[in-house]
């Protein structure tokens, strides 16, 4: 939903009972009337009317019971994925999330833009023969009630965050854990069995660990997360598995450094898009400018070998200038078209390339050293 429209936001695949929306005022107990529920299909609210207004400040609980499909043709929201599993010569499947953006509506009820910050419960219904994960470490299973061969995972309480992070995944990956002396929190590689014993997760193991290690020495802030989960899954169009396994026998130095980038670029966005993020999509540039930037910081402390501070200027800057002279080149910020979907549809290799390489002009005019200073006191607040 928009800030200044009332409403729930909902999705296409996702169906509210109505009778069973139910709210209640936590001050005196009582149930709020509800007159009318409408759906505002171009912006994906789900509108509840009542016979008054409610009183600014005061606390109400709002519970809506809702099904949501699990999409076979969308890659984004909840969806099934697939991978083929090369040693019994079947395709396997698995329900995987992509709410980037602003997908998690497409998987539950939620205010889901990026300056809204909750802390999220996830229980996961399974089958025995597949495991899940989340944001936050697995509390228990139980046997679900009147089955013998099927599990509710309950998950801790997240930390405080926006519902585009929010993720889970079921499926029957094997995984392979860090020890504490690469990084004192738990970093697990999830992937199929097969890649695992083959140890094509090793590299990434031991590259992620090494790469949360620095920025939090950099930006002199504990990782906030209670965990770091990297899972391979094979239909995301913008990060391919391949960048997440590596053969050292059979990859090249080419595929280990895309490898080395992406996650490089993704776990600086544990500090740019996710400890700190944009109030709405127009301001994306933000945190995949600055993730992209330090992706090369981070990368010439733990690889240095592919001397990343010099391809700055040729992946980034030059880059920036083939896309930026083309005729979907847009400002950085991007003005807001109403429909959120609509806005998000701009050139978004921009937002990366060169949202980098104004950061790199800042660090030039300001200096490094009063760039970070800034950016330590700005992330701490």
């Amino acid at each position: 939903m928009f800030p200044h429209n009332p409403g729930v936001t909902y999705k296409g695949q996702l169906i509210v009972a109505e009778p069973k929306v139910l709210v209640i005022d936590l001050s005196t107990g009582e149930i709020v009337n509800i007159v009318k529920q409408d759906y505002d299909e171009l912006r994906e609210f789900y509108v509840i009317t009542f016979d008054h207004l409610l009183i600014s400040r005061r606390k109400y609980l709002l519970t809506i019971t809702f099904d949501s499909e699990v999409s076979l043709t969308r890659r984004d929201g909840l969806y099934r994925s697939q991978y083929f599993d090369p040693v019994r010569n079947v395709t396997k499947f698995l329900a995987a999330t992509q709410f980037a953006g602003l997908n998690a509506r497409a998987a539950f009820v939620c205010f889901d833009e990026p300056e809204f910050i909750a802390t999220f419960n996830v229980t996961i219904g399974r089958h025995q023969s597949f495991n899940s994960a989340s944001n936050s470490p697995l509390i228990y299973s139980q046997l679900i009630n009147g089955t013998d061969s099927w599990y509710w995972d309950n998950f801790a309480t997240t930390v405080p965050m926006s519902t585009y992070l929010v993720a889970f995944i079921v499926s029957d990956y094997g995984s392979i854990e860090s020890n504490s002396s690469q990084f004192e929190k738990s970093v697990r590689i999830l992937a199929p069995e097969s890649t695992i014993q083959n140890g094509y997760a090793n590299y990434s193991l031991t590259l992620a660990p090494a790469l949360l290690f620095t920025y939090e020495n950099l930006f002199e802030i504990k990782y906030a997360m209670y965990k770091m989960d990297l899972a391979a899954i094979y239909d995301l169009m913008h990060v391919r598995p391949e960048n997440l396994l590596y053969h050292p026998e059979r990859d090249t130095e080419k595929s280990r450094f895309q490898l080395s980038q992406v996650l490089a670029h993704e776990l600086a966005h544990q500090y740019f898009g996710n400890l700190v993020t944009s109030e709405w999509i127009t301001g994306f540039w933000l945190k995949e400018g600055f993730a992209t930037y330090f992706s090369f910081i981070g990368m010439n402390a733990t690889v240095p070998e592919f001397e990343p501070l010099h391809l700055i200027t040729t992946n980034t800057i030059q880059a920036a200038m083939e896309i930026d002279v083309l005729g979907d080149s847009h400002p950085l910020q991007f003005p807001d078209k109403e429909n959120p979907h609509d806005t998000e549809n701009y050139n978004s290799v921009i937002l990366y390339l060169k949202g980098a390489s104004i950061v790199r002009l800042m660090e030039g005019f300001l200096g490094w050293n009063v760039l970070l200073e800034g950016l330590q006191e700005y992330l701490r607040r």
